[in-house]
């Protein structure tokens, strides 16, 4: 037997009767608040590990016209 099954297109799309919602509603976890959590701590590494460096267009930011136009050429 073939099974055809649709995704719904978006969630506003989506039609639920009155159990599913209360089912939904029932099942809801509640999120903790991480405000007093070291992000540090909770994952083991400094996050300043993955910030990534200005891409080379930032690098530009503050400079006249003429500077960044020079140092575009330059490259």
């Amino acid at each position: 037997m073939n099974v055809t099954r649709r995704l719904a297109a978006s969630l506003a799309t989506e039609h639920s009767d009155a159990e599913t919602l209360a089912l939904l509603e029932a099942a809801e976890v509640p999120i903790p608040d991480f405000a007093g959590i070291d992000m540090d701590v909770a994952f083991g590494t400094p996050l300043e590990m993955y910030a990534a460096d200005p891409l080379p267009h930032e690098q530009l930011d503050g400079l006249d016209v003429t500077a960044a136009i020079a140092a575009i050429e330059a490259r």
